[in-house]
Parts: structure tokens; C-alpha cells; sequence
């Protein structure tokens, strides 16, 4: 199957997803232990809980993002 994206992009959308899954779990888990170096930056917004479930989420959104590369890679290099 001919890959749609080429090896060097897809290398690089991997790495970047990667990154930002790691990034966005983190700061989810932040504003889920309601950690107060968020809490003043952010004008205590009222539902944290709701912020912390918009980072899972785009840490999923990563996921398949990650997912696709990483297929991409492997069908660029003939695995």
C-alpha cells in the first residue's frame, strides 16, 4: 500500500504527538489535583474537572493522530 504521507513527515508527527500526549496528560493531571500553580495563572475556573477531561481527551485525539504516523513510518520504510 502506497503510504500517504511521507517517511520524514510522519517521523515527525510521531514525535510530536508523542510529546504532546505526554504534555497534555500532564497538565490534565494538574488541573484534576486542582495543583494551585494552575489555580492563580487561570483566575480559579470553576470546573477543573472539565478542564482536565478536554486534555484526556485531546491526549486520545493524539493517540490516533500518534497511530497513524507511526503506520505511516512502517509502510515508508517497507515493514
Amino acid at each position: 500500500m502506497k503510504p500517504i504521507v511521507g517517511p520524514g513527515c510522519s517521523t515527525c508527527c510521531s514525535v510530536l504527538s508523542a510529546i504532546g500526549i505526554i504534555f497534555l496528560i500532564i497538565v490534565g493531571a494538574m488541573f484534576g489535583n486542582r495543583a494551585p500553580q494552575f489555580a492563580e495563572a487561570y483566575d480559579y475556573p470553576d470546573n477543573y474537572d472539565a478542564i482536565a477531561s478536554s486534555c484526556y481527551a485531546a491526549a486520545g485525539i493524539y493517540a490516533g493522530f500518534l497511530a497513524f504516523c507511526c503506520c505511516q513510518v512502517g509502510t515508508s520504510i517497507g515493514v
